[in-house]
């Protein structure tokens, strides 16, 4: 007659933090008879979830060297934003620097985040956002104002970015669309190591039409 085996799993429950064990019983069964083996037991790493809560996460740990964040930051570093400073007065409270709402957008558009609400709820959840953010949280309205307001400046200093990335060469880049506007460029080299022209004219080109955005690394 053959054995036909059984196993029972039960799980013992322990501390949040601490090794947790499983074990499994195992009977068999023959000729009618059960017969008991030995308990193998088994650790578990868990987690504790009141501990995790307060641990200390250094954002540089968070992102590799080489990551889009770090890119946006070090590229919007190298812009001329003159003339986004001169437009702001003298009066009112402190206002966050243009650099941080532009990288927040530019980071925006080429990771598909168009949506202020969402940009501004990313300053709190994702790690890439909260770094370029710098730990703060501008809210919706001043992103939509932001880009609103410097909307003809911001095109020049996307598609500056644009080419940024081909020269470093280390971004394959499409359409960055900015409220309708599509800005292109193609990081993509030519045989003459120039920017690919788009339809109708030379070089990174902006149109009345929707666009889309693709920013990835190569």
């Amino acid at each position: 007659m053959s054995e036909i085996a059984m196993e029972l799993n039960s799980h013992q429950r322990g501390e949040y933090g601490k090794p947790c064990a499983a074990k499994v019983a195992r009977t068999v069964w023959s000729r009618g008879k059960a017969q008991a083996l030995p308990i193998a037991t088994r650790t578990f790493k868990t987690v504790n979830y009141e501990q995790a809560l307060e641990l200390t996460v250094r954002l540089g740990d968070c992102l590799p060297p080489d990551h889009l964040a770090r890119f946006v930051v070090d590229s919007v570093a190298q812009l001329d934003l003159t003339a986004l400073y001169a437009q702001y007065g003298t009066r009112g409270g402190e206002p966050y620097a243009p650099e941080v709402l532009l990288g927040l957008l530019l980071y925006g558009y080429a990771t598909g985040v168009f949506s202020s609400r969402k940009i501004e709820r990313a300053t709190y959840e994702t790690v890439p956002f909260r770094f370029i953010a710098g730990n703060l949280h501008p809210d919706h309205d001043t992103l939509a104002t932001f880009r609103r307001t410097f909307l003809p400046e911001l095109k020049d200093l996307f598609v500056q970015v644009l080419l940024l990335a081909q020269e470093a060469g280390v971004l394959k880049l499409g359409t960055i669309s900015l409220d309708g506007t599509k800005v292109h460029a193609d990081a993509r080299h030519s045989q003459s190591g120039q920017l690919p022209t788009a339809a109708g004219g030379g070089g990174p080109t902006a149109n009345r039409s929707r666009g889309t955005v693709c920013l990835e690394r190569t």
